[in-house]
């Protein structure tokens, strides 16, 4: 039997960003790529993909989700 990858599920709260926020989450939830992460890595992940930087944010694992394969 395989053994199966877990990925952490994330809880990002109290997000500030550098600007104009009105359009950029404050709270989300999203499953992260690989077992291991860090403050650094999630709040650069989210400075590319909103195209916005980041004053501040909270990370909490709030879970697991185990790879199908």
């Amino acid at each position: 039997m395989k053994n199966k990858d877990k990925f952490p599920i994330l809880k990002i709260i109290n997000i500030k960003w550098n600007e104009n926020s009105d359009k950029l989450p404050v709270s989300l939830e999203l499953q992260w790529a690989t077992q291991n992460w860090n403050f650094f890595d999630v709040s650069g992940w989210l400075s590319e993909k909103y195209n916005s930087t980041l004053n501040n944010l909270n990370i909490e694992q709030i879970g697991v989700k185990e790879s199908s394969g």
